[in-house]
């Protein structure tokens, strides 16, 4: 149930002040807003289809995913169809299944009856790492500009402060 409620601004930060904790959840809440709209914008810039496949089940496994169990596999918990996943991310639902078959070769996704998956995590994460490795450089911050810049052929050249 959610309440919503609609304060002056001089009495929301005194309620902060008051409640410390409810400035950190709520910083909490709004940082991992960001987080998954960060996960699905690098999602779309995929060009490679297989790409913007493990993003999205990178993304299904923080959002609706089991914890893994003790071989690594977590599994997701809502049921998708090539064609919803394929509407989702502006492929073919023929080229999303070719994209779900490779991933399984690969052994980053297990597909476990009709619209039932499970994702290894840890082999999924080193994947996409290498990918945005592959983009970005080793050492390079991906800024959100030079995401789509990559679109056009231009990369990125700020490099990580250490």
């Amino acid at each position: 149930r959610v309440t919503v409620a609609r304060i002056q601004p001089a009495q929301f930060r005194a309620i902060l002040t008051q409640a410390p904790d409810a400035l950190l959840e709520l910083l909490i809440a709004q940082d991992d807003r960001v987080h998954h709209t960060k996960l699905r914008i690098e999602t779309v810039i995929q060009s490679r289809a297989e790409d913007k496949v493990a993003y999205f089940f990178e993304y299904l496994s923080e959002r609706v995913a089991d914890s893994p169990d003790s071989d690594g596999w977590s599994k997701i918990l809502v049921g998708l169809s090539h064609q919803e996943m394929s509407d989702s991310l502006g492929l073919a639902r023929e080229t999303t299944a070719a994209a779900i078959q490779s991933l399984e070769k690969k052994g980053y996704i297990r597909k476990a009856g009709r619209q039932k998956y499970f994702i290894h995590i840890e082999r999924l994460r080193h994947y996409i790492d290498s990918v945005r490795s592959w983009q970005f450089g080793a050492n390079c911050l991906p800024p959100l500009h030079a995401c789509f810049s990559r679109r056009i052929g231009l990369f990125c050249s700020q490099k990580k402060s250490k």
